[in-house]
């Protein structure tokens, strides 16, 4: 006989796992998942079909073998597709378990259709460990927000839609459960120890929190779900700053004049929202940082906010997100594309010309201007970005050396007069 649960947890999850069209199980040899299996088999016949997958670690030499023979043989024993990856992982500065998940979910991502579903097993027991362990790190309402129960998760490039629908059970209630339909599972015994931090939370703080405190667990999801709505709040206030505060044409820009009209609180709140988009996801001690550079001081045109993988630069009361490959040395070509009064392309054929970067010391004369300027003055003029004015590319007839084109400048003025209605400008392309 079913638990009483098991209708009620479907009755809640039912219409959201049928706006899929596969449905897939991360199985191992546990209880937990185990039950998850037993659970989707109860009601298969109301849900889209159904793919268990194991990954395998190959960290435990015999014993990972026994438990994926063992995920594989619970699969069968219900008829259901099943997929085994036995997977290789360096561990780095993240630790085991970090990369051992990472390994897991890039798998599971790569084996799921595009409109797939991942189910997982997680519980509410191991949603307090996931609270306690990260109110333990200092995390914020993010983190102690726990786990949601559908969630999109990115790992690299990899994202998935994941569902938790055992959320609101406990760990013992899953016992008791299979203990009662004799559903077959296997102990891991790498959950008993106490060298990972998640044990050490599992077997040596809750079993004393719950001599004082025994539902911990219902105390712990609770304040979960009530910081998870505190983060939907504040996301919708973020998301109304952010419009305010980002530029219409791009989403690398924010202008720090909206910024400033914020409380301090709502600074903070939208600046995080707005490196979240871009997977920028600050420690406090970078935060910090960061808001004292663009914020708490005056910024200037080197202020730079150096990351990885991104840069982040201030100029004319804006800053500038750009990805730090826009600083490698690369190598540029022209094409020529039709533009209004510009010369013709037979202008163009007629000259030898040649690429080069820019010098210091040069002087031009566009079009639009009534007399030469240096390039230096005139790059200022047009509030170019200083990092792009060390950039800036100029074509240059190779016999006379005459400065034809500037980029962001134009042409010379001694050609304003060939221009046609319509012809043909110069535009860069950048090789990394």
């Amino acid at each position: 006989m079913i638990p009483i649960w098991y209708p009620v947890i479907f009755d809640r999850y039912q219409l959201i796992l049928n706006q899929y069209d596969h449905l897939y199980i991360g199985l191992s040899a546990g209880i937990d998942s185990n039950m998850l299996l037993h659970w989707l088999n109860a009601y298969r016949d109301q849900l889209p079909p159904i793919t268990a997958i194991h990954v395998n670690h190959q960290w435990h030499g015999e014993d990972s073998v026994i438990w994926a023979n063992f995920a594989k043989n619970s699969a069968k024993r219900y008829g259901f597709e099943f997929i085994n990856y036995d997977v290789i992982i360096e561990i780095d500065q993240k630790g085991a378990e970090a990369c051992g998940r990472e390994a897991r979910y890039i798998k599971f991502a790569e084996t799921m259709v595009e409109n797939g579903l991942l189910v997982v097993a997680h519980h509410r027991s191991d949603q307090a460990e996931t609270v306690m362990y990260r109110l333990l790190r200092g995390s914020g309402t993010l983190g102690l927000g726990g786990m949601r129960d559908i969630t999109q998760l990115k790992f690299g490039d990899h994202q998935l839609s994941v569902c938790r629908p055992f959320l609101s059970i406990s760990k013992t209630e899953l016992y008791k459960a299979g203990e009662i339909m004799n559903v077959p599972w296997m102990e891991d015994y790498t959950n008993h120890g106490t060298e990972e931090a998640r044990n050490q939370i599992r077997n040596a703080i809750f079993p004393i929190v719950a001599q004082y405190f025994p539902h911990y667990e219902q105390t712990f999801a609770r304040s979960a779900q009530l910081i998870q709505e505190s983060d939907e709040l504040l996301l919708e206030i973020a998301q109304e700053d952010y419009a305010q505060c980002i530029q219409q044409d791009s989403n690398m820009r924010f202008d720090l004049s909206q910024l400033t009209k914020l409380s301090p609180l709502r600074q903070r709140n939208v600046l995080r929202y707005w490196l979240k988009i871009h997977d920028i996801i600050l420690e406090k001690r970078q935060f910090d940082e960061f808001l004292s550079m663009f914020l708490d001081k005056k910024p200037t045109s080197q202020s730079c906010f150096l990351l990885d993988d991104w840069r982040i630069r201030a100029f004319k009361n804006q800053l500038y997100l750009m990805p730090s490959s826009d600083f490698i040395e690369s190598k540029y070509h022209y094409n020529l594309v039709e533009a209004e009064n510009s010369p013709s392309l037979s202008f163009w054929d007629n000259l030898e010309l040649e690429l080069v970067g820019r010098e210091d010391g040069l002087s031009f004369h566009p079009m639009w201007r009534d007399k030469s300027q240096a390039l230096k003055k005139l790059l200022q003029e047009i509030e170019l970005e200083p990092w792009l004015r060390t950039k800036v590319q100029i074509l240059r007839d190779k016999k006379s050396q005459q400065i034809i084109w500037v980029q962001y400048l134009g042409l010379h003025h001694t050609y304003k007069d060939i221009c046609q209605s319509k012809g043909y400008i110069p535009v860069i392309t950048e090789e990394k």
